[in-house]
């Protein structure tokens, strides 16, 4: 497909997947990992004539996920706020108890290195998930993130130092290529080969 091609059915099916996956790491939640994707895909259909053909289909729209992610997680910090005050004002706070499948879910979500990730800075959560969840090289980080690829790098480094200094990764040896072998600290997570 070309720039000039507007997407249509096949380019959705062929970049949903990935890009839903992808969402479900930054957010941790199926139902928002579903919502955001479509936004995306939403946002990429609409501004497809703005699409210039510079970069990857796939780089391009990882950056609208990007920065969707980043809209809906500014938008829920001040609806949390808002809630946190009416809350205190009233002095009843609502117990929701989930069913034991969704608190499984949660329990596993917390539990996984991707939900340490999450407590990362957006921007090194952002280099973090495009490097290891999508395999993106570092030019590719840089397009989709609209950043130098010494950003990226720099980014990429110290997210893997504080997840580091928490003792949720552990660098167990590093070849000349900069390939790392990396073990988590948490329970229930495999061993992890990642490639820096």
């Amino acid at each position: 497909m070309t720039a000039a091609e507007p997407p249509d059915d096949a380019w959705v099916q062929k970049h949903y997947a990935r890009l839903r996956q992808s969402a479900w790491l930054l957010c941790g939640r199926a139902d928002v990992a579903d919502d955001l994707t479509q936004e995306t895909f939403a946002k990429a259909i609409d501004g497809w004539h703005r699409f210039e053909g510079r970069s990857e289909v796939s780089t391009w729209l990882y950056s609208i996920l990007l920065r969707q992610h980043a809209k809906r997680s500014r938008t829920a910090m001040r609806a949390t706020e808002r809630v946190r005050r009416w809350l205190e004002m009233a002095k009843k706070p609502n117990a929701v108890v989930d069913d034991p499948a969704t608190l499984l879910a949660k329990k596993a979500w917390r539990e996984s290195l991707w939900a340490e990730v999450a407590t990362l800075p957006p921007r090194q959560q952002q280099v973090v998930l495009l490097r290891f969840a999508e395999g993106f090289t570092y030019q590719q980080i840089a397009e989709a993130c609209h950043i130098p690829v010494g950003t990226a790098k720099t980014r990429l480094h110290a997210a893997l130092q504080r997840l580091r200094d928490r003792h949720c990764i552990q660098v167990l040896k590093e070849s000349q290529e900069g390939a790392l072998e990396i073990s988590t600290a948490l329970p229930n997570i495999a061993q992890r080969h990642l490639e820096v």
